[in-house]
């Protein structure tokens, strides 16, 4: 059945707040604006998603380039279903007064269980049932109620990540090597007041980012693929590698990191248990992987989309086979942009498409009026 998409990035925001009236911060409303157009590249033939006003004439010259049947949610909700970035209070609203019968939406008792397992304490629970079943995972980290009991795990592990319960992309990451004591304490304190916790986990040397991508349907976790990602030094999202499976466990290789068949299938496996029926969807896995070593850490758990998932659907449906591309998010200078008879530089730049693929150069994946871009480069 055709699904009605939401970019909602800013989802994890919401779910700490739990409030339907929940506003995000400018910067994450520019972000939704940038990327509502995102799921007509990771969508179905058929699906439909609320647009921000993307640009029509860029937007239909997209879809004939790369035979796209997907298209802006025309106020017609029969015969759809929702599909959003993940689920919160305020997205359920946004289904709600697009028209969706509530009906095909969940409830508060459900919302409230999605919430619950998005909790960076799902990711320890993960971590300590793998531990029982395959060899080599490394200790995921403590659930701290008090600064006090933060610090002294901080001072356990002698260096620590210091994550909010609820955030995403990097954001609400501390190294607590980057920061005095005396500010780290404080603002763990001041996570704590918002949020009930915090997490602290052992820092991984020379640790390699990977993730495993499942799909939640009724209650069983089906293995989706790999995401091979890149932060900087502030442990912010920078980008994924594009590519088929593959190539992808081949990068991952040329990175240090084997991936474990027996990792893929009992946290598939476990999933599975964790959240049953609670939550349907895509499930994002960040792995931290070590060089030239079998052990690997479970970093955290996402019930939502992630740009690793987006980048996985732009390898099935926008880049050529064989090729390995990068997917980033970035600052665009951007500027007014409407003719109505657009040229094919205006519109693809670089962009080489064959066979409605990407062969080379860089494919802008929203429209460039816009301050933000998505782009894939090959």
């Amino acid at each position: 059945m055709p699904k009605l998409h939401y970019f909602y990035p800013e989802n994890d925001g919401a779910l700490a707040a739990d409030n339907p009236g929940y506003t995000a911060s400018k910067a994450a409303v520019t972000l939704r604006r940038c990327g509502s157009v995102l799921p007509l590249w990771t969508g179905d033939a058929g699906d439909r998603f609320i647009d921000a006003g993307t640009n029509v004439a860029w937007l239909e010259a997209m879809r004939d380039a790369f035979g796209r049947d997907v298209a802006p949610f025309d106020g017609d909700c029969d015969g759809l279903l929702p599909s959003p970035w993940g689920w919160s209070r305020p997205v359920r609203r946004t289904y709600l007064e697009a028209g969706m019968s509530p009906d095909l939406l969940p409830d508060d008792a459900r919302l409230e269980r999605m919430r619950a397992l998005s909790h960076r304490r799902t990711a320890l629970r993960l971590a300590e049932a793998l531990r029982e079943t395959c060899a080599d995972i490394l200790l995921a980290g403590t659930e701290a109620f008090t600064s006090a009991e933060a610090m002294e795990a901080v001072a356990h592990y002698g260096r620590a990540m210091v994550k909010l319960p609820w955030s995403s992309s990097g954001r609400g990451v501390t190294d607590s090597d980057t920061v005095p004591a005396a500010d780290l304490e404080r603002k763990i304190a001041g996570t704590i007041r918002r949020q009930g916790s915090v997490m602290v986990q052992p820092f991984v040397a020379e640790a390699v980012d990977f993730g495993l991508l499942y799909e939640m349907c009724g209650g069983e976790a089906r293995y989706l693929g790999l995401s091979v990602f890149d932060h900087d030094r502030h442990y912010t999202y920078t980008g994924s590698v594009v590519a088929s499976e593959g190539l992808l466990r081949d990068e991952l290789a040329r990175r240090g990191v084997a991936v474990r068949e027996d990792v893929v299938e009992a946290t598939g496996r476990l999933l599975s248990s964790l959240i049953g029926t609670d939550y349907e969807g895509v499930v994002g896995v960040d792995m931290l992987g070590c060089r030239g070593s079998r052990a690997v850490a479970v970093a955290e758990i996402n019930l939502r989309r992630t740009m690793g998932y987006v980048a996985l659907r732009l390898a099935a449906e926008v880049l050529a086979p064989g090729l390995v591309g990068r997917y980033v998010i970035g600052p665009s200078a951007a500027t007014p942009w409407t003719p109505s008879a657009p040229t094919h530089d205006q519109l693809f730049g670089d962009a080489v498409v064959r066979a409605s693929r990407l062969c080379a150069g860089t494919l802008r994946l929203n429209a460039p009026d816009l301050p933000i871009a998505f782009t894939l480069t090959v």
